[in-house]
């Protein structure tokens, strides 16, 4: 075969695929750039300058082929692939394998000079067309040209760490300018169960872009923090790394960290228990039973008991058959238990006030006690059990108790609240969900530890026995974190309560004259709710009637009583189990006969505002605003009429309102309106209007009445010409 020239280059190409087993058994050629420049047809600055420039030429000789180039290609050397038009080959490189697609040109498709592709660990990037050279180099480095590469590394860390440990991510762009690109997109590629979400297995989130600055030499250092999940469900070691990609291209991977290794260090161990801080009383009596003495605790002899932590037991003896009977406590090994228990100063059993109580606390080492008379020993009662809360009544706080082993002091687990009583209506506006802190037992290191959340179910005026609630810890707050620990389930029962509402009169009148009067007062009396408890008390229309907008204001609302300021609820507060609501009726001008009404109570707040829970008995508004009820010689009314704003379905009939229709025809009114600011002549414009055209019609002239200071009467009081 003759030297290659520019006519025989394709040919050499053949003649080279055909005979490469002459050169030898390796899939690699050796050869200078001498050589290869002859068949490019364009390549990077510099690239073919020197001739005696070393070259591995990758040769095959059937379309498809796999050639394994493991141990053959070295960072920094050039390769060249003698590609034909619309070629293909296999190259393999350890355990990856590419296949190579050319095209026309025997370039490889859709790549142009500086572009890059990736055969295992080794970055083949794009120096010469006509067939393909590359130079070989490593994933963890980018080559820019002209000499700039960017590097990323992990320097503070081997490639392993520890669950809570951080490590720097440094890239390193030598000569970076202002020219170069100077944003990437981050992807974070690992093992399979690898979390790169918030809350998974890394503190916070994760960079998803990375920018470069002239001004920091082109130096960026990110630290990212392993999340300690205090999992010990054996989830093994993970693997993760970065990549910086083509903002354009996600695929288009420019460079790669090293592999980091996590390792599962945690040895961290969790349970919940819980205390419901609420009074329980215990009526004791004692009865003889065959002959022998019986405490009968509620009724029942000698039954086995339960305590729940954080409750206070009274055990009332006031019954006279407790004479000579003190009840008191033991524990498991017979000994006498004390803690927390009181007794009834200078009051003998038997006697009115006479009473054992013990508070069980939440941190009660002993699981079994046993009540007994200290006259007549443990025959007359029996054993008691001590655990965790199993219920409470609203009103009063649940304690879920945090314990801990192998967990670092101060650290924040997140907790969440559950169960069929996990609402608003439930627990108000306290928060279902937060953190709670640990602390260990030394206030350092790690080692037994504990925390506390408490929540106060409130008194929801709901009849909902039944519900219940439980916590679960977390190991950070979101959807994909590792459950630690979950706590028995707390039964909520209500909290007993009544609330009735009675009203001093059932008829009120617009009008205050003559013995009646325009008030009446509801009284509305509870049982079972606190001090401060807020009560909505609605005025709802009886059925065939309508109460509008002012028909009533509560008393000492003086901006309330011509309905400007008008709601359908008035809010009580709840002092002593009672409360009063002062209704005043309101002369709305309006002949609409008798209107009836009641008083709705229902809860205010927490979802509470559909539950009733009291009606009143049934009001009737005696209507007193008839056209001349109060008239005189001179006057009638006073009659609340309608600022239409120039709106004919909206006019008030002032013509038929006053009686015109009884005076003459011919004959003269007098008009006063007021356009002095506050409203003008477009205001009522409609309505005027309206009366116009009446007295028109029947030759009646209107005589305009005004003054600048709102004064409406005393232009009256004058002989009208």
């Amino acid at each position: 075969m003759s030297l290659v020239t520019a006519s025989n280059k394709h040919a050499f190409k053949e003649w080279l695929r055909e005979y490469r087993k002459m050169f030898g058994p390796d899939p690699i050629i050796k050869d200078y750039m001498g050589l290869v420049s002859k068949f490019l047809t364009s390549s990077e600055t510099g690239v073919t300058s020197d001739p005696n420039k070393p070259v591995n030429i990758v040769a095959w000789d059937t379309f498809d082929e796999t050639i394994d180039l493991t141990g053959n290609l070295i960072e920094g050397e050039y390769y060249y692939f003698p590609a034909v038009a619309n070629d293909q080959i296999r190259v393999k490189n350890g355990s990856s394998t590419v296949t190579l697609d050319f095209d026309n040109d025997g370039k490889i498709r859709n790549k142009n000079l500086g572009d890059f592709v990736d055969i295992g660990d080794v970055r083949l990037t794009l120096r010469g067309i006509g067939g393909t050279l590359g130079q070989a180099g490593s994933t963890s480095v980018y080559d820019f040209g002209n000499g700039v590469t960017a590097e990323i590394t992990a320097p503070t860390v081997a490639t392993s760490i520890n669950e809570g440990a951080s490590i720097d991510f440094q890239i390193t762009m030598p000569g970076f300018t202002s020219g170069l690109p100077s944003q990437f997109d981050v992807k974070w590629v690992g093992s399979s169960g690898i979390n790169f979400n918030s809350g998974g297995d890394f503190v916070g989130n994760l960079p998803t872009y990375w920018y470069f600055y002239s001004s920091n030499n082109g130096v960026v250092t990110k630290t990212i923090t392993i999340r300690e999940d205090f999992s010990t469900s054996n989830e093994g070691t993970e693997t993760f790394k970065m990549q910086l990609v083509d903002p354009n291209d996600n695929n288009n991977v420019f460079l790669e960290s090293p592999t980091i290794t996590i390792n599962d260090t945690s040895t961290g161990t969790f349970s919940i228990s819980v205390s419901a801080a609420e009074t329980v009383t215990r009526n004791i009596t004692v009865q003889n039973v065959g002959g022998s003495n019986y405490y009968f605790v509620d009724g029942v002899q000698s039954p086995t008991l339960t305590f729940e932590k954080g409750k206070t037991y009274i055990f009332d003896q006031s019954d006279a058959t407790n004479l000579n009977h003190p009840l008191r406590f033991k524990d498991g090994n017979g000994n006498s238990y004390t803690t927390g228990v009181t007794t009834s100063t200078y009051i003998q059993p038997g006697n009115s006030g006479a009473n054992t109580t013990i508070a069980i606390s939440s941190g009660i080492s002993t699981s079994t006690l046993r009540y007994y008379c200290t006259v007549h020993g443990n025959g007359m009662g029996n054993t008691i059990s001590v655990g965790s809360a199993t219920s409470v009544t609203e009103g009063n706080p649940i304690s879920f108790h945090i314990d801990t082993d192998g967990v670092p002091n101060t650290s924040q687990l997140h907790w969440r609240l559950e169960g069929t009583g996990d609402t608003s209506t439930d627990f108000g506006a306290a928060s279902r969900t937060g953190f709670v802190l640990i602390t260990t037992d030394t206030g350092s290191g790690s080692g037994p530890g504990s925390g506390t959340v408490t929540l106060t179910p409130v008194q929801d005026l709901t009849a909902d026995d039944g519900e219940n609630v439980y916590l679960e810890v977390y190991n950070s707050q979101y959807s994909s974190a590792t459950l630690l620990a979950t706590s028995p389930t707390v039964n909520i029962n209500d909290a007993p309560f009544t609330v009735s509402i009675t009203s001093d009169i059932t008829t009120v009148h617009e009008i205050v004259s003559g013995g009646v009067t325009n008030s009446v007062t509801f009284t509305i009396s509870t049982t079972g709710l606190a001090n401060g408890t807020i009560l909505r008390c609605h005025v709802d229309a009886v059925a065939g009637t309508r109460i509008r907008s002012g028909d009533t204001y509560k008393d000492g609302n003086t901006n309330d009583q011509f309905g400007d300021h008008y709601y359908d609820y008035y809010d009580i507060n709840i002092q002593n189990n009672s409360a009063t609501l002062k209704l005043n009726a309101v002369r709305d001008g309006k002949t609409e006969g008798n209107e009836q009404f009641k008083i709705v109570v229902k809860g205010q707040a927490y979802g509470l505002t559909n539950i009733v829970l009291a009606e009143s008995p049934t009001i009737t508004i005696v209507d007193s605003s008839f056209v001349g009820l109060n008239k005189t010689d001179k006057t009638f009314g006073p009659i609340r009429v309608n600022r239409d704003q120039g709106s004919t379905s909206n006019t008030s009939d002032w013509y038929t309102i006053c009686n015109l229709d009884k005076i003459p025809n011919n004959s003269k009114v007098a008009l006063f309106i007021d356009t002095s600011g506050s409203m003008t002549m477009s205001t009522i414009q409609a309505s005027y209007d309206l009366l116009l055209s009446k007295l028109n019609a029947r030759a009646i002239t209107i005589i305009s009445v005004t003054n600048s200071n709102e004064d409406w009467i005393t232009p009256f009081l004058t002989e009208l010409a």
